[in-house]
Parts: C-alpha cells; structure tokens; sequence
C-alpha cells in the first residue's frame, strides 16, 4: 500500500509528541474514578448502570476533542510548515497522503477507544463480583439475579403497537384547519397541539379505565421468561421533575390462551400490583407459555390509584417485552462496533475541515459542524406542515438540507441499550453504516480529498 508509511509517519509523529500516551494515561483514570465519583441509588445495580452509561459518553467526548484537535495538526503541519513538497516529490499521490493521515489518526484513537472500553468493562466484572452487597443472603442473591437479568445480558425488545399520532395530527390538520388563514409558525402550532392531544389520549389511563397493549412478531418457539418492563406517571409527565411521583397499585392482566374441548380460549390471568411508584422502571417475569398461536403477547393495566388520579403510559417508556438472546459481552461487542463507527465518521469530517483550513480555522470549524450537528434534530420541525406555499417549500428545502449535510451524534448513542441489558441490533448497526458512513461520510471524505489534491498552499518551498 503507497499510503503505509504515511500511516506510520502520523503514529510516529503522535507517539513521539507524547500524545498517545497523555491520552491513554488520561483515558484509563478517567474510566476508574469516575463512577466513583459519580452519586447513583446507592445499589450495585445503578452502579453498574452509571459506570457504562457515563464512562461511554466520557470515552467518546474525550476522543472527540481527540479526533478535532490530531486531524487538525497533522493535516495541517505539512501544508503550513511549506513540507507538502516533501511528500508530493516521492511515488505518493495526494490521495495517499490524504488517506494514510486519515487512517493514521484513526487507528490512534481506535486503539484507545478499544483500551478503555476493556477498562469499563472489567471494571464492571469487578464491581459485580467484589462488591459488598448489603443485606440477607436471600437478598444479596436477588440483587445479583436482578443484575445478571437486567444488565449483563442482551434481550430483544418488542414493543406494542401504537397508533402513529404525527400522521393523526396531520390528518386533524387537514380536516379542521386547512383553508384557515394562518402563518407558517402558527400552522405548526396548531399541528403539534393536536399531536399533544392524540398522544394524551392514547397514554392516558384513568381511574379504573383498563388499558391494553399487543405486542406482535414474538417468536413461537420461545420456552424461556419473558420480562415486561414498564413505567408511567402518575397524575402528569414531568420528565425534569419527578420529585412529585408517588407510589399507586393497579391490575396487570395478561390474555392466555387455553385448550378446552378442542376449542381455543382466551382468559385474562391478573395480579394485584401494590406499592409501585411513578417515573420508575418496574419488571414483571412472564412465562412463555403467554405467546399466542398467532406470536402475539396481549397486556393490560388497570389504574386503581388510591387518590383517583390519571395514570400516563408514554411509549418511549414501554411497556414493552424483552427476552433473552446472548451474553452481555456479545452486546458490548455490537456497542464498541457503533462507537467505532462514530470515531471513522469523525475522522473523515475533522480531515475534511483540515484539508482547506488552517489548524485554529479547522479546529474552530469542526466543532462548531459537530456542535450544530448535535442539536439539528431537535431544532428541525417535526409537524410535517403541508407544502402549500414558497414559503414552506424553502422551508422544507432547508431542512433536507440540512439533514443531508449533517451527521446527528446522537445516532450512535448506544449507551442506555446496554446499561438497559437491551440488545444492538445488526440491522441497527447496518442502518447506521449505511445512513451516515455510505450516505454522507463518504461523500464528505470524497470532497476533502478533490480540496486537498486541488490546494497549492504549501507546494512552495520556504527560503
């Protein structure tokens, strides 16, 4: 390969700078004190929870400071220390030196991804195996089960059915509001209102209202336990403040089928749940012998609430059936596959930057793309606002635009899945690959390459 000694020149280069061995140093504490320092529920279950969750987001924040700052400098230093004519002069094409530094500095920072993320890990084993559990022996072996169920395992999660309330609003829109004289802000208003109005509806579960949930595509041959996990609010949704949630008692139900005579019949089988509080998760252990001739689950919850108050199932919060299919080293495998993903596309957008800027305008210029990028989702309207005007098809233009061009971070969020026990799809995984790796990396990656074999600055010798 024509671009292996650039590839090693940039690994000598971080080496020789100390670089590598300021981060790894960095990295490795980092990983060990911070869930220490970091306050959870005070069981070794939310440990292990924070120790992933955190330590993840951490990892990947600090290689991305990383990743800004080594594609900046060493993209940059030949170009502005008048050496580009060193290279160019020996059998390298532009395109080998653009891609050797790339992978150069990649492979930097994968080796310290892949350093700290066997740190998390075995620490995580540690913990879960050296830990002072408190308590009866009884309980201390049912915090463990509970972590070996909940944590350290991968389950497939299968969620019920619901009905799509972007698509009702935008139908309630057109029915009842279409030819109002309106401005654009207030179309989307009045569109988000009914959303508002339709989730509401189908969340809500008043009291003594039974609701019911199904849950398709479970798997007919399944003889293990099934796990439904779900969690309301009680009285109102108030993510930031959940200091007014109060503990309430209900009835889950499940339909079974039964043979009798020949005939198949369906029975509601429920139980009694006491003491369970709101804006929390709460696990049910389900046998399988639940799942329908047709791989259907059917569920139900009866609001019997002592104060006579609402009770709000959102479908981000389940409830939904999780069922075993590996170990957890397995899904941890599958996260560490997504977070390498996110350093490869960080590389190419960082190396882009730094193929026409100087080292400062690059660093600035990068962070600011990964900043924006980061919080377009969010700022991008979500009404989908009938097209019918110059004004709205700007509008609309703008924002596939920017969708195009931007490569939201939060696609490679992987850190509640394993902390949740929740397995990483392969096709997640491939969706990911796809959408922003072949879709919009590679097109970047190809635009730093043309910029960089186009740009003279630096071809000419200093004196």
């Amino acid at each position: 390969m024509n671009m292996l000694p650039i590839i090693k020149l940039t690994i000598k280069s971080a080496m020789r700078s100390h670089i590598f061995q300021i981060l790894l140093v960095f990295l490795t504490v980092l990983t060990i004190t911070l869930p220490n320092i970091l306050k959870g529920d005070g069981t070794v279950l939310g440990f292990i929870q924070i120790s992933l969750e955190y330590n993840l987001y951490a990892i990947m924040f600090i290689l991305t400071l990383s990743t800004i700052w080594l594609t900046s400098f060493i993209m940059t230093r030949d170009m502005e220390e008048y050496q580009l004519h060193m290279l160019v002069t020996k059998p390298l094409s532009r395109i080998n030196i653009w891609l050797g530094k790339c992978i150069g500095v990649f492979s930097i920072n994968l080796v310290l991804l892949c350093v700290s993320l066997l740190i998390t890990y075995f620490m995580v084993l540690w913990k879960f195996n050296n830990t002072e559990y408190i308590g009866t022996k009884e309980d201390i072996k049912a915090e463990k089960i509970k972590i070996e169920k909940e944590v350290l395992v991968s389950r497939k999660v299968f969620y019920p059915a619901f009905k799509n309330t972007k698509q009702q609003a935008l139908e309630a829109f057109k029915k009842d509001a279409k030819n109002k004289e309106m401005s654009i802000d207030e179309k989307e208003d009045l569109i988000e209102k009914y959303r508002q109005d339709f989730l509401a509806k189908s969340a809500v579960v008043n009291h003594k209202d039974k609701k019911t949930w199904v849950f398709e595509g479970l798997p007919s041959k399944y003889d293990g336990i099934l796990k439904l996990r779900y969690k309301f609010f009680v009285k109102r949704v108030d993510l930031q403040d959940i200091s007014n949630q109060r503990e309430t008692q209900g009835i889950l139900g499940i339909n079974v089928e039964t043979e009798s005579k020949g005939q198949t019949v369906t029975n509601w089988n429920t139980k009694n749940v006491t003491k369970i509080r709101g804006a929390v998760s709460h696990e049910e252990s389900l046998n399988s012998a639940i799942i329908k001739k047709d791989n259907t689950v059917e569920v139900s919850f009866t609001n019997l609430d002592q104060k006579g108050e609402p009770l709000f199932f959102i479908p981000k919060y389940g409830p939904k059936l999780l069922i075993e299919v590996g170990g957890f080293w397995d899904n941890y495998i599958r996260g560490g596959i997504v977070l390498t993903i996110q350093l490869l596309v960080l590389t190419i957008v960082c190396s882009t930057m730094a193929s026409f800027l100087s080292m400062p305008s690059a660093i600035f210029t990068s962070s600011v793309y990964l900043f924006t990028s980061y919080f377009i989702p969010s700022l991008i309207s979500d009404s989908r606002l009938p097209i019918d005007s110059v004004h709205s098809i700007f509008s609309w233009l703008f924002e596939q635009l920017m969708i195009c061009v931007t490569i939201p971070i939060t696609y490679f969020d992987v850190s509640s899945l394993l902390a949740n026990g929740e397995i990483i799809e392969f096709s997640f995984i491939g969706s990911i690959f796809l959408k922003v790796v072949v879709l919009r990396a590679l097109p970047i990656m190809f635009i730093g390459i043309y910029i960089y074999n186009k740009r003279e600055l630096g071809l000419v010798i200093r004196k």
